[in-house]
């Protein structure tokens, strides 16, 4: 009985799997190789100012009413980042909006320095349909972007992020804007020393018409 409890016993610990055990001359442990750790995929985008997170935003257009009605395209400053290859000398990062819906023969882009700090130089961005030179143009909702960051002529980054951006309007009053003159009443083409009845009255233009002038009050 004792033998056959033997011979079971040291079947079953042939049976058991091997165990890397560190080496006893070295007394360190089997290395991991680089193909096995894990890394975080690259992170680009834009951040909107005023949001917390990236690659989303709202541009607020204005509505103003008063003796200057109107409206105003509202806008939003955009910082391009990214995870992998962060600003250096001489580097610069060239951003197009390639979404369906656009119109224009020129691809919407804007070109920035991305030279020092945590993002690149801000961009403006402003609902439309064409390139602008002093905006870069973004559709309401999903955007699909392609990016490139160079160090001189060569690019040593590439890829691409979507952004979502929506819309809302806010409502200003607008008054306009009025200086007082003195005029000669009656005969406006007399000079004021001969005049007899100097008048003073407010001549007044909206900001965004300050060719148009006019006459609101007369005292």
């Amino acid at each position: 009985m004792k033998i056959i409890m033997s011979s079971l016993a040291a079947l079953l610990v042939s049976a058991m799997p091997a165990v890397a055990q560190p080496s006893p001359a070295s007394g360190k442990l089997p290395t991991i190789s680089q193909a096995d750790v894990q890394t975080a995929p690259t992170q680009a985008g834009l951040e909107f100012e005023g949001f917390g997170t990236p690659n989303t935003g709202r541009i607020i257009d204005t509505i103003y009413q008063g003796e200057c009605p109107g409206e105003a395209q509202g806008t939003l400053k955009a910082r391009f980042y990214s995870t992998a290859t962060p600003p250096g000398t001489g580097r610069r990062v060239v951003i197009r909006n390639v979404s369906r819906g656009l119109a224009g023969d020129t691809i919407p882009f804007t070109d920035r320095d991305y030279s020092k700090g945590r993002t690149s130089e801000p961009t403006s961005a402003q609902f439309g349909t064409q390139h602008e030179l002093t905006r870069f143009t973004v559709l309401e909702g999903q955007n699909n972007l392609e990016y490139e960051i160079k160090q001189g002529s060569n690019v040593i980054e590439k890829g691409a992020f979507t952004t979502e951006l929506s819309r809302s309007e806010r409502t200003r009053n607008r008054q306009a804007l009025c200086s007082s003159e003195t005029y000669c009443r009656g005969s406006e083409g007399t000079s004021l020393k001969k005049c007899k009845d100097v008048r003073t009255r407010l001549r007044c233009y909206c900001a965004d018409k300050p060719g148009n002038t006019f006459i609101r009050d007369r005292y």
